[in-house]
Order: C-alpha cells, then structure tokens, then sequence
C-alpha cells in the first residue's frame, strides 16, 4: 500500500515475514534500511500496568536487531496494537547496500522508484532465504557481528575478499552468512536440521521433523565453529522461548 501512494522509507523491508506489531520487538531491517528509521510510536497493552500505553522511538530503545521488548523483564508484558511511521511523499530511496546497488545496476536501473527497489528487494530475498511457507525457517539465524575495525583489519590479510559494510559510528558490520559458509556449514545436515544451500545465514526444517532443542544445539555448534575459525562471535537474531 505504502509503495501505490509513493511513500518512501519501508521499500527495503519488503518481504520480511511476520505482523506490523512484531516490527518493533526486532527493530526488523535490511538492505540498509531499519525499522527505527520512520517509527514515530507504538500502542501496547501493557499487562503489568494493565492498561494501554504509548511508547516512542526513544522509549523503544532499538538497536540493531534490539529493543527494549526483548529484554528478558519485558518478555511477555507487552501486546502491540498498532504503530505509527513518517513516510516521505516521493521522495527518490537511497541505496546504500551493495548487493542491492549491483542488482539494480545490472538491470540499468539508475535511478531506481520504491516500486523499482521493493521488487529488486523481493528478488534478491527469493534468491537467499528459503519462504517459510514452503520450508520450515525462522529467516536469518544469527545477527551480522558488528567489529572494531583492527578486526577487520586482521581478517583482511587472511581472506582478502571478506565482505564488509561500514557503519557511521566508524565501526564495520561483518556478514554472519559468509562466516558460516566459510567454516563449512552452508547445505550441512545436523540430526533433523540443515543449513539452508541458499544461505548459511538460514537454519530449516526440511521434514518438519527437527525439534527447537536440536535447532538451538546447531545453531551453538555453528557459534563455536566460526569463532574458533575467524575469533568473531555471533548471536542469535531469533528468540528462543521456554529455554
């Protein structure tokens, strides 16, 4: 609806399953963009005060895939309702993501509009995760690990090639996927769970058959490995409930 009415600001975030209110929790972003980048404000049912609530962007307190909503005090308080972003009426999208600039580069897309990017965005996103409808995951497993940039420095002279996208604050976010591939999991079968041969950013389900002990054990096996590989810690982007 946003892109028939030419608003600019959420085009990036197409194709990103879940609900409007679950937005927020995650501070849901890609391709550049996040969700805190237009949220104004949110309702919620909060059931420790047991009444509605308004909270802003500052009182969410987002972070890259962070808010104050997945902190452990807050877990089940809250019951969002409804949000309210500022979109921007045409006005032309920035893109700032590599792999995005290249997909629209490739189609002589210079100038792209939101329609333009939401569709290269929903291309890029069915050639890298798996739909969930079709088979069993949770989209990307682990956050992109932000590093220093001496980090950077000493993965460079081992793997020339290691992506990277540099942050304002001077910091540079890593690619967990790449991570992941490079220390050989990418397609590998764990018990009932297996590395998606899309991405190895992707844990699945292939037979329905993998229980959430097994996919958080994976997912452990997949931490130590590239930490051993590369000295870079992940963390999980997913919540594990009931744990």
């Amino acid at each position: 609806r946003t892109i028939q009415e030419n608003l600019q600001g959420i085009e990036c975030l197409s194709g990103i399953p879940g609900k409007v209110g679950a937005a927020p929790i995650q501070n849901i972003g890609a391709y550049g963009q996040e969700l805190k980048d237009t949220f104004q404000k949110l309702t919620a049912y909060d059931f420790k005060k047991n009444k509605f609530v308004t909270i802003d962007n500052q009182g969410c307190q987002f972070g890259y895939r962070e808010s104050m909503f997945k902190k452990p005090r807050n877990r089940g308080r809250y019951v969002i309702v409804d949000l309210t972003l500022k979109l921007f009426k045409g006005k032309l999208p920035s893109i700032s993501y590599e792999s995005l600039e290249e997909y629209l580069t490739k189609k002589e897309i210079m100038n792209p509009s939101v329609q333009e990017v939401r569709d290269a965005v929903l291309a890029l996103r069915g050639q890298k995760i798996d739909d969930p409808r079709v088979l069993g995951n949770a989209g990307s497993f682990f956050k992109n690990p932000i590093v220093d940039r001496d980090v950077l420095s000493r993965l460079k002279r081992a793997y020339h090639n290691i992506p990277y996208y540099e942050l304002v604050d001077g910091k540079v976010k890593l690619f967990a996927g790449w991570l992941i591939e490079k220390a050989g999991w990418k397609g590998k079968t764990f018990k009932n769970a297996r590395i998606s041969e899309k991405s190895a950013l992707v844990i699945t389900n292939p037979e329905g058959r993998a229980t959430a002990k097994e996919i958080r054990e994976l997912s452990e096996v997949i931490s130590k490995d590239v930490y051993k590989k590369f000295k870079v810690k992940l963390e999980p982007e997913v919540q594990f409930i009931g744990f």
